[in-house]
């Protein structure tokens, strides 16, 4: 499949309505990404808990190591809001469809673990 095309409607949906959001401006852009990161890990915790409850160890690790990049790729957006005059970053955004997207408590600096 082509990049930006994906076979799953509501995936598909989801990347053509960010795609939009995120094409107006800088500042949109990097609004887009604080979303993208904070879904990531809700998804990512969703299936750490379930490959904990069948001890899939392996692909506990991968999703860790996967969950670990979105929580830099966050603080990197929020940089980015915040050198751009968005003194509350990420947080500027708030909940959005019951979605907090302000998440100070993720972890910040992560090292990869290799």
């Amino acid at each position: 499949m082509n990049a930006g095309t994906y076979d799953i409607q509501h995936i598909q949906d989801l990347y053509d309505l960010l795609t939009l959001e995120g094409a107006v401006s800088e500042e949109a852009a990097l609004k887009v990404g604080c979303k993208i990161e904070v879904i990531d890990v809700l998804d990512l915790d969703e299936e750490i808990s379930l490959a904990n409850a069948s001890n899939a160890d392996d692909v506990v690790t991968v999703f860790e190591y996967l969950r670990d990049g979105s929580y830099n790729h966050y603080w990197a957006f929020d940089k980015g809001l915040k050198n751009r005059g968005i003194e509350d970053g990420c947080c500027s955004l708030g909940v959005i469809d019951g979605i907090n997207f302000c998440q100070p408590e993720f972890p910040q600096n992560i090292q990869p673990k290799i």
